[in-house]
């Protein structure tokens, strides 16, 4: 009898892990063509006008319909007080491919300024994966200090080349022995992972114009498309 919930038990568990696993691949497919803004002023609200300027200065041979935005927001979280760091932002671009150009320009792109804030570009990704990322820091720390370029895989895996042989590590507790394959003297303990409670959020999305409509209610914008291009560093 022991024996037989002890088996159900263990099996519970893996279609619980299967389960997450899966959904947190799901959350991050949803969320493959956003990108997270970060240092955007909470001054500008017109994000759409400010991030048609944005997009154009990193990828000015792009076309016009090529920059199409479905649909920008605030990160979901109460409006800072002052003194305190900007929300997120956060923008579905309609192309995949645009996306991918906009964070590949925004690594090799000079500082781009707003404010006198450098903006910075990250891919979008859910709060599980952030914070087994996080959970993996003081392996990342070890491989930057080592020299060594590592990548970031779906649904989560840290990969690593070394000679033409490909590491790749899945589970944040197996931390010490992947440094140890890679020859790395002074190995970290595991991390210890944190236990957060997620709690799921409706995203609120702001409804952007089309450029045939854009014209018809410049009236009703704030701020000037002179005073966004001037922003821009």
């Amino acid at each position: 009898r022991h024996n037989t919930l002890q088996q159900q038990v263990a099996s519970l568990e893996r279609s619980v892990h299967a389960l997450s696993e899966h959904t947190e691949d799901l959350e991050n497919r949803s969320r493959r063509n956003n990108i997270r803004i970060r240092n955007i002023p909470e001054s500008y609200t017109d994000l759409r006008k400010l991030l048609d300027l944005l997009f154009t200065k990193l990828l000015p041979e792009y076309a016009t319909e090529l920059l199409l935005i479905d649909r920008v927001h605030r990160s979901l979280r109460p409006k800072p007080q002052h003194g305190e760091p900007p929300r997120d932002v956060v923008v579905r671009l309609h192309y995949f491919e645009t996306k991918e150009d906009l964070l590949r320009s925004a690594r090799t792109h000079k500082a781009v300024e707003i404010d006198g804030e450098s903006i910075q570009m990250y891919q979008d990704l859910s709060p599980v994966t952030l914070q087994k990322r996080r959970d993996l820091r003081p392996i990342t720390s070890s491989l930057t200090r080592a020299g060594y370029k590592y990548g970031w895989g779906f649904p989560f895996h840290l990969t690593v080349v070394k000679n033409g042989v490909l590491y790749t590590l899945t589970d944040p507790t197996d931390g010490e022995a992947f440094l140890a394959k890679l020859g790395l003297p002074d190995s970290p303990s595991p991390p210890k992972l944190a236990k957060t409670k997620v709690t799921p959020l409706q995203p609120i999305w702001e409804k952007v114009t089309t450029k045939h409509n854009t014209s018809n209610k410049a009236s009703q914008q704030q701020g000037s498309p002179k005073h966004y291009s001037q922003a821009l560093g």
